[in-house]
């Protein structure tokens, strides 16, 4: 896996990412050669061909992006995917378009643009049949040997068997000798932790994922300082799982932790940065959208009885309460029109739009954990350990949490981890991906 974005990648989807850029690129290059009457050497080199090619090629994988199809290197069926390809062509057809429109030296010439764009289609449809088939072998699973019964060490392995994608696999785990046999199902269980040199000789495992409970014997931990010295790759349990996960491990938290180290607290300077950016990219999108949510405030007015605005009270930075605006789309709908009206106002998330306000006030920030009733807060760190951290940063439209599997996370802890995740790895970049997840959620969503 890199890291990229405070996040890690998987490298198939880096590979997968790459591999198709450059096919991209040498499709428009083999077009321009091929359907020019022009020299395309001139074209390319002094009449920004060279220019206009990256812009398409770049149109043309962030529209991948957008519908979904970085997200796992396997497809359900070659149909969906000639599907999404062609989708996405007119896509970059629509924008490049636009973009001509605007500067007539990154227009392509027709015939290089439908050239490249079959050709690029054709090229990365086999591409993705041959990568999805043998990528494996290609690029491996890295072994992870899990050593240990703590919780998370199986929470380590239960990600890693069902999240292939990632690159690892299970090689197996060595457990303590108190420890049931087979505490976790489906893997290779190799013994106790006396035989772990001669365990990792025999299997050569890329990685050894250790849990805090086993290092606590002193005698252990000096046979994993010899394994380290020797040159193995040990690795602690609880920062394994938020390598994988991008969540942090909150039943390993120690208080120590909060108190005497930075690691969960924002970065100051990244924290000024999103108090200063954040309410002006709110500006500019109430300005944008100001006709849309004129329109929907229009119609939600003129249809339906009740009023169609709240402001429900929240808990915000460091405890505050403040006012969340809201669209109100829950009055009931006059015919089947205005039901699939407010439908599709839901699906594009247009009851939102007014936070926007709560942004530009300072209330909100565009990204971060989302915003919880006080009650509930009060209620919910009586019951779960370092709730109230969450509130170091301001609560977000959108939030690392609330991108994962396309849906709200259901699970309160799980809500938490990610949401500590974020602020331990608050930053502008990491602020952008997640934008950039929400949009292609929404347009996935509306598909």
């Amino acid at each position: 896996m890199i890291r990229l974005f405070r996040v890690f990648i998987p490298i198939s989807t880096l590979t997968l990412f790459i591999a198709e850029i450059l096919l991209m690129i040498s499709s428009f290059l083999a077009a321009s050669y091929v359907v020019l009457d022009v020299d395309p050497t001139d074209y390319l080199l002094y009449d920004g061909g060279i220019l206009g090619i990256l812009v398409v090629s770049g149109i043309f994988v962030l529209a991948l992006y957008f519908n979904g199809l970085y997200s796992d290197v396997s497809f359900k069926s070659k149909i969906i995917l000639l599907h999404q390809l062609f989708l996405v062509t007119g896509l970059t057809f629509v924008t490049e378009g636009l973009i001509a429109s605007a500067d007539s030296e990154l227009r392509l010439p027709i015939r290089v643009m439908v050239a490249g764009s079959c050709l690029s289609v054709t090229m990365i449809f086999f591409w993705r049949l041959f990568f999805s088939r043998y990528a494996n072998q290609i690029l491996g699973h890295a072994g992870v040997l899990l050593v240990g019964t703590d919780p998370v060490v199986a929470a380590v392995g239960r990600y890693l068997d069902t999240h292939p994608q990632s690159g690892f696999r299970v090689a197996g785990y060595v457990r303590d000798e108190a420890s049931p046999g087979e505490w976790l199902p489906g893997t290779k269980n190799f013994g106790d932790m006396a035989s772990l040199p001669e365990i990792i000789q025999a299997i050569h495992p890329s990685r050894i994922v250790v849990g805090t409970r086993s290092t606590a014997n002193a005698e252990f931990a000096r046979m994993l300082e010899d394994l380290r010295f020797a040159g193995e790759n040990i690795q602690e349990a609880a920062e394994t799982y938020e390598k994988v996960s991008g969540r942090v491990w909150v039943r390993g938290i120690q208080p120590a932790e909060l108190i005497y180290t930075s690691r969960f607290g924002p970065p100051q300077r990244t924290f000024v940065l999103q108090r200063f950016f954040h309410p002006l990219f709110a500006l500019v999108a109430l300005i944008v959208l100001l006709p849309v949510m004129a329109l929907t405030w229009l119609y939600l007015n003129l249809r339906s009885s009740g009023p169609v605005m709240e402001g429900d009270v929240r808990t915000g930075l460091n405890g505050a309460l403040f006012r969340q605006y809201r669209f109100q789309m829950s009055a009931p709908a006059r015919g089947a029109n205005d039901g699939r009206a407010v439908s599709l106002m839901r699906k594009f998330h247009l009851d939102g739009l007014p936070q926007l306000w709560n942004v530009l006030k300072g209330d909100m920030a565009l990204v971060g954990p989302r915003p919880e009733r006080p009650e509930f807060v009060d209620a919910l760190s009586e019951l779960i350990p370092y709730y109230r951290q969450r509130h170091c940063v301001r609560p977000g439209m959108t939030g690392w949490a609330q991108i994962q599997n396309w849906e709200p996370v259901e699970d309160t802890f799980a809500k938490l981890e990610y949401d500590l995740y974020y602020i331990k790895n608050m930053a502008m970049s990491l602020d952008t991906l997640v934008i950039f997840q929400t949009l292609r959620s929404m347009l996935l969503e509306a598909q």
